[in-house]
């Protein structure tokens, strides 16, 4: 199974991202996300099943903090520049 984290829990990810990753099947799961705002990870953590204490207010504290395979950038563009240059 391959480990998913993801950097960005909005409405997009929410909305779009969640049917792509339910299509894979059980060979991905979502693990870890990384959003600061506590009501959008609450609510994407609920969707994908990611255990609270694997959701993270900064994606830097997730990278460095559980084993991930696929990191997904999902912010809104004019946010990329500083997740951009971590990844």
């Amino acid at each position: 199974m391959l480990r998913i984290g993801l950097i960005g829990a909005g409405g997009i990810v929410q909305k779009t991202h969640a049917i792509g990753y339910r299509a894979l099947g059980a060979d991905y799961q979502v693990t870890a996300l990384a959003y600061p705002s506590e009501f959008n990870q609450s609510l994407a953590g609920e969707q994908f099943g990611v255990q609270k204490e694997h959701r993270y207010a900064d994606y830097r504290n997730m990278l460095s903090s559980i084993d991930l395979d696929v990191v997904v950038i999902a912010t809104a563009s004019s946010s990329r520049g500083s997740n951009d240059r971590c990844s």
